[in-house]
């Protein structure tokens, strides 16, 4: 059983992409016993943005220039990032950033029941738009928590008002429990075979035998490089039209493979989709689990570079930042 294979096992079965120590037993609330805790607090900036020389080279082939070349204000920006001359306009609103800032955390009980609370926290004048629009919300109307509970979904405004109430059907969370409790049990199993010879991750991938369409290589820095062709259903979501070729991904993580440093996917030779991510070592992004002795660290920051073209065939990107206060798992068992 490789460091790899329980990594991937773990996070395959997290619920999402969420530093305490194993408290070695469930801990209580004034409800019942809590078995796990998924907290997040994450500041996003979405925006579109024109192709430039500056920042999307990568994306630049002859065929996007040659799209490009037939829209006046995209050519005006394939340069335009790194020319100060350039008159910095605003073409739609769609180039406004949109600042969202949630704290969220879902707790799991021991019985399977979950709760989960969503908090919007941004702060009003981080919002463009807002003061734009000619009939803005007033606070008390804005939704600014949400809440599920059992078998309730409520929302709440600015000061506590309630918007609405309804019902909704709770998941039984008692199956994944289970699961997780499986896969933490087996990496402690690992973590204390101290004694044996630790081979690579990377060692160990190359030795096995690799799934078709999938070659695995080491960078003369160390980290391994993860390439997959892509052929299954799910891939006419992720293209791009009017650029034709072979699905196919990229992924680059540290020589431990427990870090992804960088993904990026291509439709033939255009990259259609490049997202890097940053750490920081943080507690309050790291993981409660531990693998032979190693924390499990999520990004500190994630930046996801999506290519998409309009509704007037100009191609431009779609850009979403993400900066995690805090993204961690924490396991009370």
């Amino acid at each position: 059983m490789t460091k790899k294979f329980l990594l991937f096992a773990f996070s395959a079965i997290l619920l999402a992409s969420c530093n305490n120590e194993n408290t070695g037993g469930l801990f209580q609330t004034a409800d019942e016993e809590v078995a796990v805790e998924l907290l997040s607090h994450v500041k996003r900036v979405e925006s579109v943005e024109f192709l430039n020389t500056s920042d999307y080279e990568e994306f630049l082939t002859p065929e996007m220039r040659s799209q490009i070349s037939k829209d006046k204000q995209a050519m005006m920006r394939v340069s335009g990032a790194a020319n100060d001359n350039v008159i910095d306009t605003v073409y739609s609103l769609s180039e406004i950033p949109s600042v969202k800032e949630i704290v969220s955390k879902n707790i799991i009980y021991a019985s399977g029941k979950m709760f989960t609370e969503i908090k919007d926290i941004t702060p009003e004048e981080e919002n463009i738009l807002n003061t734009m629009t000619a009939t803005p919300l007033l606070p008390e109307q804005t939704i600014k928590r949400t809440e599920s509970k059992d078998g309730m979904l409520i929302s709440y405004g600015a000061d506590g008002n309630i918007l609405s109430s309804e019902p909704y059907e709770e998941l039984d969370m008692k199956p994944f429990l289970d699961s997780l409790k499986y896969y933490v049990d087996l990496a402690e199993k690992e973590s204390s075979r101290q004694s044996v010879k630790v081979q690579s991750s990377f060692a160990k991938i190359k030795s096995s035998a690799m799934p078709e369409g999938m070659n695995v290589w080491q960078m003369d820095n160390g980290n391994i490089v993860i390439e997959e062709i892509i052929n299954s259903s799910s891939e006419n979501g992720m293209r791009v039209k009017s650029v034709a070729g072979q699905m196919r991904s990229r992924t680059i993580t540290n020589p431990e493979m427990d870090k992804t440093l960088r993904f990026e996917l291509y439709q033939g030779n255009q990259m259609i989709t490049r997202r890097t991510y940053q750490y920081n070592g943080s507690e309050k992004l790291i993981n409660s689990v531990k693998i032979k002795g190693g924390t499990l660290e999520n990004p500190s920051g994630i930046i996801s570079e999506v290519l998409f073209v309009n509704e007037r065939g100009i191609p431009k990107i779609r850009k979403t930042q993400e900066e995690y206060k805090q993204n961690q798992i924490i396991v009370h068992f």
